[in-house]
């Protein structure tokens, strides 16, 4: 006789430990507080509704779904009764508490919204004030496609791009003008919705004070903002993998029937898949995924079978679409070439390395390098294009925090993700040439912001019971005016509309490290 499943009745092998209908633990499992929901003993949180499975507090996934006033802001108050206090003394006084602190939420989501609107669209047509030659290269084969339809996976003027994002811009100028404003407003929307995609992205990660502190550095930081005005493919790219990740963490993350799951994994190998007609470095996002679901494997939480089921659930959409681009890779000698000038082992200063060591060495100072500029400014040295920010200080400093948070609490989902995530595409990346590694990194925006946004609601969390309420809202609000200041005068700080050979990476001296962000875009 084998052991039946109390989730959906199915009958298994005597030892199974996992369900092989529902993957739902047979044995040694912990019963949720909140839900009933069975899981694994070793498990932190119920799969099901996510709350901490040490107690009846409610933990970051059981958030999501939830009003956003349900987030725990600074000086919110407890609303149960107190000892010693009237009924409707305490109740007015938690009404007073949510109605404010709803407040203050409406009021950073409306500022924070406005900022993101101009920024991303606002005066593209001027700054900066010029086609850049890498928008001028998919600009013209955008109209080559305009007037002869189908010109194949790869063109000349790319430089070992593909040309999905020539298509995509072919498309949008066939419906609003070939413009410079209008070719423009493509990245632009795409930022802004890679924003608005970002935010259910963290919020399925962690909660949504998380997701609005990681969505609103994101919103104001220099980093995505140069390319959401430039008509290049990074904020598509950007938006791909934002809405990739979602939907696959949901259908791992959130409960569901087998058949709604699937699909949602389905739908995430589609979007990566995809990802790859538009850069080089999607196959460095590629591979941040495979080493993901990897890390699932490892982890030991899935049963292996269910698991495996799941996993080609994703992988054959995402084989079968990206089937004409390993074609074309394949035949396409002059692409290879291409892409293969961008690795570092191409570089005059690892072809003069003095044997394997100096070689080794000069990989390794590269990806340190590359991981690095996630956290702190380069130097014009390190990069060849100028120095400057990728993230501005503080952003970088709450980057450093998370990760430490990350590596201490790694054998959790969420934080073991991000952690694999970074990691990859850190090495990934930085197997790649200096020059152009601030657009390849791109790819590693979500994964940055995401890290620095749990890190401020984990100090905020510490802050709480040991400095004052109103204290802290307004830290909070002057450190992230500080912020949106730093980055908003780094980008326009510096007539950049007017000199457009900034943004080819031209050497400009006693360029503030601020402003140097712009050298490096294209």
């Amino acid at each position: 006789m084998g052991v039946s499943c109390k989730s959906c009745g199915h009958d298994n092998r005597l030892g199974a430990s996992y369900c092989g209908n529902c993957a739902q633990p047979l044995t040694g499992g912990v019963k949720c507080p909140q839900c009933a929901a069975p899981n694994p003993s070793r498990q932190n949180f119920c799969n099901s509704c996510g709350s901490s499975l040490s107690g009846g507090k409610r933990t970051p996934l059981g958030l999501i779904g939830r009003p956003f006033a349900n987030a725990e802001w600074p000086g919110r108050r407890d609303a149960s009764p107190r000892a010693g206090v009237p009924d409707d003394v305490s109740r007015e006084q938690a009404r007073f508490a949510h109605s404010g602190n709803l407040t203050l939420a409406t009021i950073a989501v409306a500022v924070t919204g406005a900022i993101l609107a101009v920024t991303r669209l606002w005066d593209l047509g001027f700054t900066p004030a010029d086609f850049v030659p890498r928008e001028e290269a998919f600009i013209l084969v955008a109209r080559q496609i305009q007037f002869e339809g189908w010109i194949g996976l790869s063109h000349g003027l790319l430089d070992g791009a593909f040309t999905g994002y020539a298509y995509v811009l072919s498309f949008w100028m066939a419906l609003v003008g070939d413009e410079l404003g209008t070719a423009r407003m493509l990245s632009g929307i795409a930022s802004l919705a890679s924003v608005g995609v970002m935010y259910f992205l963290i919020g399925t990660l962690f909660n949504r004070r998380v997701a609005f502190f990681a969505t609103a550095l994101m919103a104001v930081g220099v980093w995505p903002l140069t390319y959401a005005r430039l008509a290049l493919p990074m904020s598509l790219l950007l938006l791909i993998e934002i809405t990739a990740l979602y939907i696959l963490f949901r259908a791992l993350h959130t409960e569901s029937d087998e058949t709604s799951r699937r699909r949602l994994l389905a739908l995430s190998g589609i979007l990566v898949g995809l990802s790859l007609y538009f850069d080089f470095v999607a196959l460095v996002f590629t591979a941040a995924t495979l080493c993901l679901w990897l890390r699932y494997y490892v982890s030991g939480r899935y049963d292996p079978r269910v698991l495996g089921e799941r996993f080609a659930a994703f992988a054959l959409p995402a084989l079968i679409v990206s089937m004409p681009f390993w074609a074309v890779a394949a035949t396409d000698v002059m692409l290879r070439d291409d892409v293969k000038d961008l690795l570092i082992t191409e570089t005059p200063r690892y072809l003069e390395s003095d044997g394997v060591m100096g070689e080794l060495r000069t990989v390794t100072g590269n990806i340190v390098n590359t991981g690095r500029a996630l956290v702190w400014s380069t130097s014009a040295d390190e990069f060849g294009r100028g120095g400057g920010r990728i993230v501005d200080p503080l952003t970088g400093l709450l980057v450093l925090v998370g990760l430490l948070v990350c590596v201490r609490r790694w054998r959790e989902d969420s934080f073991g993700a991000l952690l694999v995530l970074f990691i990859i595409v850190a090495v990934g990346v930085g197997l790649t040439q200096r020059e152009g590694m601030f657009a390849r990194l791109i790819i590693a925006a979500p994964i940055a912001f995401a890290i620095a946004g749990f890190a401020a609601d984990w100090l905020l969390s510490w802050a709480k019971g040991r400095v004052p309420g109103a204290w802290i809202v307004a830290i909070v609000a002057l450190l992230w005016g500080g912020v949106t200041l730093f980055n908003l005068t780094a980008y326009y700080g510096h007539p950049i509309g007017e000199v457009s050979a900034m943004w080819i990476g031209s050497v400009v001296e006693n360029l503030s490290p601020q402003n140097a962000i712009a050298m490096n875009a294209p």
